[in-house]
């Protein structure tokens, strides 16, 4: 079975094209395409750059990006063993035991087994009570009355029978709307973007050319932009201008104070 760069790697001669001209057309260095195609995705800066790569490779080539990107991903899932399945292939590398076995071997195989499987049934079950426990005692503690509170004593009146003005409550300010870091970004040409809030992944993807998009944060905002010369940044109503050349990979901070 063909692997993602072979796919890639011949379509692409099929047509006659060199890494240049896909360079030229996805604005992504011929380096990261020749590592693709070799699949060595150790030269990449990293997972997500890589599935935008391939998506954007296969895309210029007329291939189904989304399909490409797919397959990458199955190849790099290692290959899962059963629990019982991994414990009994332990047990026999441990005692030496060939594939070629007899009748006994077999039996004393599933007896094995069968006490793997009763582990991992007794685990569950202990599982289950603690979860029981738990929630009976937080039920109860929900169900416990509440002490009742005194009622207030009733305000006497003044000797001189005016009333006692109290004084007004203060209002605390509203907060204003939004977030203090929002940042705007215009795409003169297709890139792959990825942008951070406070920490959390808040959108993934290649707008194309044209598209603006708009993001808020509370602390601050982190981009890793592919095409770093096809996108103008504003930052808090001030404009940044381009984050760098065409084909660059930059990886920007902004916080209130500016950018890191």
């Amino acid at each position: 079975m063909q692997t993602v760069g072979e796919m890639l790697r011949d379509e692409r001669e099929r047509k006659g094209l060199k890494l240049k001209d896909i360079e030229t057309v996805t604005n992504i260095r011929s380096l990261y395409l020749q590592a693709i195609e070799d699949g060595n995705y150790s030269v990449l800066p990293g997972e997500a750059y890589a599935k935008g790569f391939i998506r954007n490779y296969a895309n210029a080539l007329g291939l189904n990006g989304s399909e490409c990107v797919e397959l990458y991903r199955k190849s790099q899932q290692p290959i899962e063993t059963s629990p019982a399945t991994a414990v009994e292939e332990k047990i026999d590398q441990e005692q030496g035991e060939s594939p070629s076995v007899s009748p006994s071997v077999t039996t004393r195989r599933r007896q094995r087994s069968r006490k793997a499987e009763t582990m991992w049934v007794g685990a569950l079950l202990l599982l289950f009570v603690l979860a029981g426990g738990i929630w009976w005692y937080t039920s109860t503690a929900q169900d416990d009355p509440k002490p009742q509170t005194p009622p207030q004593a009733q305000q006497q009146p003044t000797p001189s029978g005016s009333v006692q003005q109290q004084p007004p409550a203060q209002v605390a300010p509203a907060k204003p709307a939004g977030k203090p870091v929002v940042i705007a970004a215009k795409f003169i040409n297709q890139s792959w973007i990825q942008v951070m809030a406070d920490g959390k992944q808040i959108y993934e993807g290649i707008p194309q050319a044209g598209e603006s998009m708009t993001w808020q944060a509370e602390q601050q905002i982190t981009m890793k932009v592919g095409n770093a010369g096809g996108v103008e940044v504003t930052h808090n109503g001030q404009s940044i201008g381009k984050l760098g050349g065409n084909g660059e990979v930059v990886l920007k901070t902004f916080t209130v104070s500016g950018r890191q």
